[in-house]
């Protein structure tokens, strides 16, 4: 059976990725970092689609956590990159902590699952890394995302130096626009003024890209 790692594959986003994943007869590894209660819920509806689920709970920015993820996953088909987080306030608000947080997860998490997965991958021949960035590095950026923008265009690159570098691991970019998730806490009264992107709509992206031949691609969800 095929496996896939999805990391803040437990709800928003990464949930509707697991979905599709299973509906396609895939073993599911599920990376969250809190949230039990959810992350419960969610592998209870996967079992529906009668495929296996593990839940692995842990801090991806953490090289410990990812050494022990792979020793406890073995060999991969299929990467997701979802998690992310991110600091919305004013620039002036902004602190060394908060930035650096946020690149821990957003970029260098994703480099230390590279290196660990991509790298196994390599060396067995197949594989797929998928990374979801944001369409704030085309042309949606703005300063009270600051440090959200500067990891999102750091992972691009992370994602196109890969693919230059892997001869059997095909890497793919998805940057979806905005997505009525958990992640985006905007209130009811505001949340006409958005053109959402639907979930299940990049999710099903994200599945497609796997069968995809090419290498490097950036793929916009709007």
């Amino acid at each position: 059976m095929k496996k896939v790692l999805i990391t803040g594959g437990t709800r928003g986003l990464g949930k509707e990725i697991a979905k599709v994943f299973a509906l396609d007869g895939y073993e599911i590894y599920l990376n969250y970092f809190d949230n039990d209660e959810e992350a419960f819920k969610t592998k209870n509806e996967l079992f529906e689609y009668g495929v296996n689920v593990l839940l692995i709970k842990g801090d991806i920015s953490d090289e410990r956590f990812v050494d022990y993820l792979f020793n406890k996953i073995g060999n991969l088909d299929v990467l997701v990159c979802n998690a992310g987080i991110d600091n919305v306030c004013d620039i002036k608000d902004k602190s060394y902590v908060s930035f650096k947080r946020v690149l821990e997860v957003n970029l260098f998490a994703n480099f230390l699952l590279t290196q660990k997965f991509g790298l196994q991958m390599e060396s067995n021949g197949y594989g797929v890394i998928i990374y979801i960035n944001s369409d704030n590095v085309i042309d949606k950026n703005d300063d009270v995302t600051l440090e959200y923008d500067v990891s999102k265009s750091g992972l691009l690159m992370l994602a196109k130096d890969y693919a230059k570098y892997f001869k059997n691991v095909k890497i793919h970019t998805i940057a979806p626009g905005w997505m009525d998730t958990g992640m985006n806490d905007i209130p009811d009264e505001f949340k006409d003024e958005f053109n959402f992107v639907s979930t299940s709509d990049v999710a099903r992206l994200v599945l497609k890209q796997v069968s995809s031949k090419e290498s490097g691609n950036v793929e916009v969800i709007r």
